[in-house]
């Protein structure tokens, strides 16, 4: 089979090392197309019959949808059909951006709350307007770049004023 002169990267391959999202790893289509067109058999030798078939397979990913490594392996041949498999590089990926607003953010009746109320203890808690949130598809208010909008927490109202007049 052919010879490793050298394992490529993926930088050498003209693939990027590092991508924000999942989703945004190149598939082992475009991995071969990349090594095709970077002249990956350069960093292998062979000496009898010449080279065959190159491709590369992967994305073989470890990690969460928020965080990982993705290894691909090169498979080089001779026109013998000898393959060596001897090589592989990866890729990360680390979603680093947080949801962004879509307009404007959801107002308490947008959510189903008041937002009037008589007596500062009908004020909703961080734990009721979660729910109010949740219920009134408040996700939708928001969009990210990578996994979607997977949680959220909303503290207890910060309240300026007095027992009898104020707001939240």
């Amino acid at each position: 089979p052919p010879a490793t002169i050298m394992c490529p990267t993926a930088m050498q391959l003209g693939l990027p090392v590092d991508v924000e999202c999942q989703t945004d790893l190149p598939t082992a289509q475009q991995a071969t197309l990349a090594f095709l067109q970077a002249f990956g058999e350069q960093y292998f030798s062979e000496n009898c019959t010449g080279f065959g078939n190159s491709f590369v397979t992967g994305p073989f990913s470890v990690g969460t949808t928020c965080m990982g490594t993705a290894t691909y392996r090169i498979y080089v041949s001779d026109n013998c059909d000898n393959v060596n498999s001897s090589c592989t590089f990866t890729i990360t990926w680390s979603d680093n951006t947080p949801p962004t607003v879509d307009d404007e953010c959801p107002t308490a009746t947008d959510l189903g709350m008041p937002a009037l109320v008589s007596c500062i203890n009908d004020l909703p808690t961080g734990d009721e307007a979660e729910i109010f949130y949740g219920n009134a598809g408040g996700p939708s208010y928001f969009t990210d770049n990578c996994s979607g909008v997977a949680g959220w927490n909303i503290s207890n109202p910060v309240i300026s004023g007095g027992p009898c007049s104020g707001f939240a």
